[in-house]
C-alpha cells in the first residue's frame, strides 16, 4: 500500500496503521521520499541473461497513474498502453517519453547488474517499476519505484502468467541440468 504524509504525525499514524492491516505478518514497514512523475513504467524483465543484450528488452510495459486518494491512500490505478500514456500523461512528447524510456533501460541495466551481484543470477523474473516525470519538452527524469521478483502483480498482462510461468519451469530445468 501508498500512503502519503507531509509531517511526523501523519507518518506516526501511517506507519501505525500499516502495521496493523488485518492478515499481515510483515515485521518491517519501507519509507520512501514521495517523488512527483507523470506515469509509472512497470517493465516485466523475464529470463534475463546478462551476456545477451538482447535479452535486457522489457517482455512487456504497464505504464500506470494513480486514480485517486481514498482514505488517506493510492489505492487504485489506471493502466495504459504507451500511445494512451503519451496522450494522456506526456501531452503527446513523443521525444519526452522516448528520453524516459531511453533512461529506464540503462537504470534497468543497472539493477539487473546489482540484482546478479547480490544472488549470483539475475532473478528468473522481476518487475522494475520506474517513476517518470516530464521535465521539459523532450525530456524526462526517471527515478526508481521498486523493483519485484517472482510474486510480483501482472497488472492484468494477458500473456503474463504463460510467459512467467513458462519462464521458471525454464529455469528448473535449467538448474538441474547444471547439477
Amino acid at each position: 500500500d501508498v500512503t502519503p504524509w507531509d509531517n511526523e504525525q501523519e507518518l506516526e499514524d501511517a506507519l501505525s496503521s500499516l502495521s496493523r492491516q488485518p492478515g499481515s505478518l510483515v515485521d518491517k514497514i519501507f519509507v520512501q521520499e514521495f517523488v512527483e512523475f507523470e506515469v509509472e513504467m512497470r517493465h516485466f524483465m523475464v529470463d534475463v541473461d546478462l551476456k545477451n543484450k538482447s535479452t535486457w528488452k522489457p517482455k512487456h510495459i504497464v505504464y500506470t497513474v494513480f486514480k485517486d486518494k481514498a482514505e488517506g491512500q493510492f489505492l487504485d490505478f489506471r493502466k495504459y498502453n504507451r500511445s494512451t500514456a503519451l496522450r494522456v500523461c506526456y501531452k503527446n512528447d513523443d521525444a519526452a517519453l522516448g528520453d524516459a524510456e531511453r533512461q529506464a533501460e540503462e537504470l534497468i541495466g543497472r539493477w539487473l547488474q546489482w540484482l546478479q551481484a547480490q544472488a549470483h543470477r539475475v532473478p528468473v523474473v522481476v518487475r522494475i517499476d520506474l517513476l517518470a516525470k516530464r521535465t521539459g519538452p523532450g525530456k524526462s527524469r526517471v527515478t526508481t519505484g521498486e523493483l519485484t521478483e517472482l510474486g510480483g502483480n501482472l497488472l492484468g498482462w494477458k500473456k503474463g502468467p504463460q510467459t512467467v510461468f513458462a519462464a521458471m519451469l525454464r529455469s528448473c530445468f535449467r538448474e538441474a541440468s547444471s547439477l
